[in-house]
């Protein structure tokens, strides 16, 4: 058993591209693997509430589709991502997703 520990993160400034996707990498490793879950400005970002946020399976790595022509100020923001088991919790540095 291990806990998690980070292995791959965007890095801190992360600038908007509008014509792709919006990519926040992180993986983590850890034995059991680890579970996956995102801040936004410091509280709970919930995936599950909007349908152009995908995670990536086994991974933390979030997909946000802004193809259909979402406002990218929708999703600014300073992100952490936490990877939890239950051995402990790993957290990413804060990435800060803006508009050039």
């Amino acid at each position: 058993p291990q806990p998690p520990t980070i292995t791959h993160q965007s890095p801190k400034d992360y600038i908007v591209d509008p014509r792709e996707n919006i990519v926040i990498h992180c993986e983590a490793k850890g034995k059991p693997h680890p579970s996956f879950s995102w801040t936004r400005n410091g509280t709970h970002f919930d995936i599950d509430k909007d349908p152009k946020v995908i995670m990536k399976p086994r991974s933390g790595t979030l997909v946000i589709d802004i193809s259909a022509g979402e406002r990218v100020e929708a999703y600014e923001g300073v992100y952490q991502c936490s990877a939890h088991n239950e051995l402990g919790t790993a957290v990413s540095n804060g990435i800060v997703v803006r508009q050039s």
